[in-house]
């Protein structure tokens, strides 16, 4: 509740604001009635926090009432809704549910099972090896790209995914204070980075005429990066609170114990 559901609502509801304000200078059209179906259909790049929102209900729910045995039977299920064309897919809420929950699901088996392995040596090494190999097979030898799924696409993802754990984990060992910095405001260039990119694109292309790609693309990346890690730091100074969280489940764990109380008693 604090750190997905307060952020997506909070920020959907901002970002598709300005949208609208200003959708005769963006590449969209966004209307204030796509903005208010966040509730069922997700804009942007809220998808995520909407999906891992779902996600962690669908698979908290399951454990606790299987277990751990619950693991790998969901981990197969997942596979199977992966690979499941069927109707539900227009729906919104369950499409997103269907596309991620294997990975989720990769996710919470590796860390089960794996992933004390990869701490040791360097692990990274043949994984970046695998993924380059795959990444040529897939996009050079299949000629596919991100928007054909199925058995390659999902290997490949799983493929990338290795390797990034795998240097993670290996950059943990001697951390570097500039990525630990972009890792701890990652939620604020993640809530921020369109909004910066695209008023940065106006600002550019409309008020000043610079028409430069390679500009634009480093002005609009490092700017994206860079103010959001800025805004972060100083919310505490600046006394801006609830901005990318709040303390709502504080205050529901709070409402369970009082009225848990008495059924206790």
């Amino acid at each position: 509740m604090d750190t997905v559901v307060y952020p997506y609502l909070l920020w959907s509801l901002l970002q598709g604001g300005i949208e609208v304000l200003l959708s005769s200078q963006t590449n969209g059209d966004a209307k204030v009635g796509d903005v208010l179906n966040l509730l069922w259909e997700p804009r942007a790049q809220f998808w995520f926090l909407y999906a891992l929102f779902l996600l962690f209900v669908v698979v908290s729910t399951v454990f606790a009432i299987s277990g751990r045995g619950a693991l790998w039977p969901l981990f197969l299920a997942a596979v199977g809704l992966y690979f499941w064309e069927t109707p539900l897919l227009n729906f919104p809420p369950y499409r997103l549910i269907a596309s991620n929950l294997v990975f989720f699901m990769f996710g919470v088996a590796f860390s089960l099972t794996t992933a004390s392995r990869f701490t040791t040596g360097l692990a990274w090494l043949p994984w970046a090896i695998v993924f380059i190999a795959a990444q040529y097979l897939f996009h050079e030898t299949l000629a596919l790209t991100y928007r054909d799924r199925g058995l390659y696409a999902l290997l490949l993802a799983l493929v990338s995914i290795m390797l990034v754990v795998s240097i993670s984990r290996y950059a943990a060992k001697k951390p570097n204070k500039m990525i630990l910095l972009i890792g701890a405001s990652s939620m604020a260039i993640y809530l921020m980075h369109i909004l910066i990119g695209s008023g940065t694109r106006i600002l550019l292309q409309k008020v000043l005429g610079f028409d430069s790609l390679m500009g634009h693309l480093l002005a609009g990346c490092s700017l994206g990066l860079l103010l959001p890690m800025i805004v972060y730091a100083m919310r505490d100074r600046m006394h801006i609170k609830y901005l990318f969280f709040a303390p709502i489940a504080n205050t529901l764990r709070k409402w369970l114990t009082m009225i848990s109380a008495p059924s206790r008693n």
